[in-house]
């Protein structure tokens, strides 16, 4: 049915508004589309973990059984991320804003890597995307955060056409770290504030080249590429998923304040 996608403006178009719709708000990706692009076999284990009872999941994820369902959420979501970005090759800017501030929360992460355990701002389910994990060390997390901020730098780099933020963010972290007085292995407060300071430069002051890109996509429950309204999905599935994505979304005004200047500190 999809086969004929790259010379079928009209198909390319409808699996680029259903890409969006999965990872903007959370839409279902039709049976036809899941198939053809390799999407079914964690779509299928991902509901599934969905409609499992709770204690049951538990069990079987103590005993090894099942896989996280965070883990598979990653998959799936790293997949339609990567599909879109080669389809739409300059996606449109609310797209472009979410996946910034995943680049803005690596690079705090990195700087204050005891973060992670700020439950309020940062979800397990992002530290799962993004492969950090909360019971390394600090140098460890921080190393982590590193290696995905880069590479979604660099995404950033091929979708606007910017200049990379990597190397000068790192270099100015590398120097205010080398000047700090360490606090029992933790980042203290004025080199904290001094973060905070440059991330705000880097991100905000630097001339915003995003503009406007890529196709005028669906918006909430408007008519789908598919000719009818589509079910919206909670998502992530599980329980446990749903939790952290309704408390990532309850506290996403939090965080565009955090990092837009009109919140004093973290």
């Amino acid at each position: 049915m999809y086969s004929d996608w790259e010379s079928d403006q009209r198909k390319r178009e409808e699996i680029i508004t259903v890409l969006y719709d999965s990872l903007m708000i959370g839409w279902d990706i039709p049976k036809g589309i899941r198939d053809y692009f390799g999407f079914t076999e964690d779509y299928r284990l991902f509901h599934q973990l969905e409609d499992m009872d709770d204690n049951e999941y538990k069990q079987k994820r103590q005993t090894g059984e099942i896989p996280d369902c965070l883990e598979v959420n990653a998959r799936l979501t790293h997949r339609a991320e990567e599909l879109l970005e080669k389809l739409c090759p300059h996606p449109p800017v609310d797209y472009l804003e979410k996946l910034n501030e995943g680049v803005e929360y690596l690079g705090w992460i990195a700087a204050s890597p005891d973060t992670v355990h700020d439950i309020i701002h940062i979800s397990t389910a992002f530290l799962v995307k993004y492969g950090i994990d909360k019971n390394a060390s600090a140098t460890e997390r921080s190393c982590q955060a590193e290696k995905a901020y880069r590479e979604l730098d660099a995404r950033f780099v091929k979708m606007t056409g910017r200049e990379p933020y990597a190397n000068e963010f790192f270099a100015s972290l590398r120097l205010s770290s080398a000047t700090r007085r360490p606090r029992g292995g933790k980042w203290d407060f004025e080199f904290q504030q001094n973060f905070i300071h440059q991330l705000k430069q880097l991100h905000h002051e630097k001339e915003n080249s995003h503009a406007v890109y890529g196709l005028l996509l669906h918006q909430p429950y408007s008519e789908s590429a598919m000719g009818r309204e589509r079910p919206r999905q909670s998502c992530p599935g599980h329980h446990q998923c749903r939790q952290e994505y309704r408390s990532h979304v309850f506290h996403r005004e939090q965080h565009a304040q955090q990092f837009s200047g009109d919140s004093e500190d973290l």
